[in-house]
């Protein structure tokens, strides 16, 4: 069932993507870097007795800019850049390992900017290294991200070889004019060889990444650039809606904003897209994910397993996360922080025995609650009080009063409230950003920029 453009209007506000709660914009700079994180890092670990980890390593280098990107890159074609990027990754990987010993490692996932940037046999030499320091015996899941001007059918068949067992495609949109006003130029014959290579070599799972709401877009050309995906049938595909943010991100300055599609072409285009992704057999994650029936993610969701981290919905239940390179965001227990964003500075902590650590926030009682809460909305779409209430001593109805009184006043379709129990209603997943917005403490929408929540 597809929510009519009425509700999609209504509920077209900007908001958090709740990858944490609090969000990142709450984290705040440290004073005393070298003690304090480490001390912060110890305590969160050994109070919890946390064993289980994953690992994000953020590569930010690309060779050209992408015009519509929000990512922390740097643009460069110096293929000798990584050499020293990789050097500085291993004086953090050891500053890990020396605080926190020979951590648990279940998941390994490289973002960027572009991972694929870096070479064969160094992506080989930084995950060896891991092994050396971190206990990988048990890994499940070596996820990259990849832009597909980086890569041939060789290169996927040699990144398979090296471990990795899971894909992620940034395709965004096939039409010419599209791709041309964005900066990113590649063929739907590039992407069908490589999607159908991936299925040949049997990789776990392979995602497609699009966007709705590109210069030049409209609903006919984005309706075609969605049967071409449809044709190749991955088994992810994140929709994701593009956010005009110039003040924030610099390179997009060079779109014009008149290029851009209206906000209610948007509205069509994304009706249009769910329709066209639930008819082809794929299953709404929530917020911008789909994926087919026997993928992890949908069996998760499935049977109530579904998670969130700062990579989006996973499968995985470990929400301890350490994260390596410049900008890198981490959680262990309670306990947020990233790294700093500037490149050289990042390099500097380094040289004097610092974890790279710019920020932090400790998360307080009444945090964990709403974090809870909105977790269940974001992965299972309700919230049983009685679970909440076992949890944290508390008296759900009393706690969180007010929030339920915003939450019947636009009780509807989208959302159910009942006496023991919130629930989305039948377009509820299309909102659930919206709906968990409410239970938010720090929410400003006018001290921070956020995405629009459709």
């Amino acid at each position: 069932m597809i929510p009519n453009s009425r509700l999609l209007q209504q509920f077209d506000v900007n908001g958090p993507r709740y990858t944490s709660y609090p969000t990142a914009n709450q984290f705040k700079d440290i004073s005393n870097p070298k003690n304090k994180t480490i001390e912060n890092l110890i305590s969160a670990k050994n109070s919890m007795k946390i064993q289980n980890f994953s690992l994000y390593i953020h590569i930010p280098f690309c060779r050209n800019i992408c015009f519509y990107c929000a990512c922390n890159k740097i643009i460069t074609r110096d293929q000798f850049v990584e050499n020293e990027y990789i050097r500085y990754l291993y004086l953090e990987i050891d500053q890990y390992h020396h605080h926190l010993g020979k951590l648990q490692i279940f998941n390994i996932h490289f973002g960027g900017g572009t991972p694929t940037y870096i070479s064969d046999d160094k992506l080989s030499n930084i995950l060896d290294y891991i092994k050396s320091k971190f206990n990988t015996e048990y890994i499940r899941e070596i996820s990259i991200e990849i832009d597909p001007r980086t890569v041939s059918s060789d290169r996927l068949l040699r990144l398979k070889n090296i471990g990795f067992n899971r894909i992620s495609f940034g395709v965004q949109d096939f039409d010419d004019n599209v791709q041309k006003a964005v900066n990113r130029i590649q063929s739907f014959d590039e992407i069908k060889a490589l999607v159908k290579k991936a299925k040949d070599l049997d990789y776990a799972s392979t995602n497609i990444d699009l966007i709705y709401g590109l210069p030049m877009q409209n609903i006919d050309s984005f309706k075609v650039t969605l049967s071409r995906v449809l044709s190749l049938m991955p088994e992810r595909i994140a929709l994701y809606s593009y956010a005009h943010l110039p003040h924030l991100f610099k390179s997009q300055i060079q779109i014009q904003k008149h290029k851009l599609p209206s906000a209610s072409d948007k509205i069509l285009m994304l009706r249009m897209a769910i329709t066209e992704l639930l008819n082809a057999g794929y299953h709404y994650i929530g917020m911008d994910h789909f994926a087919l029936a026997h993928d992890s993610l949908s069996i998760a969701k499935f049977q109530q397993r579904l998670f969130r981290n700062f990579q989006g919905y996973t499968d995985k239940n470990e929400l301890n996360l350490i994260p390596l390179g410049v900008s890198s965001i981490g959680q262990v227990g309670g306990y947020y922080f990233q790294n700093a964003k500037n490149l050289d500075e990042y390099y500097q902590m380094l040289d004097s025995s610092i974890l790279p650590i710019k920020k932090e926030l400790q998360m307080n009682f009444d945090d964990t609650i709403r974090r809870a809460v909105i977790m269940e909305v974001m992965c299972h779409g309700y919230v049983e009080f009685k679970f909440i209430e076992d949890m944290f001593l508390i008296k759900f109805n009393e706690y969180f009063s007010s929030e339920l009184l915003k939450l019947k006043e636009i009780q509807s379709t989208v959302v159910r409230v009942g006496k023991n129990k919130i629930s989305l209603g039948k377009y509820g997943w299309y909102f659930v950003r919206v709906i968990a917005m409410i239970f938010d403490k720090y929410l400003d929408r006018s001290k921070y920029s956020f995405s629009k929540a459709i």
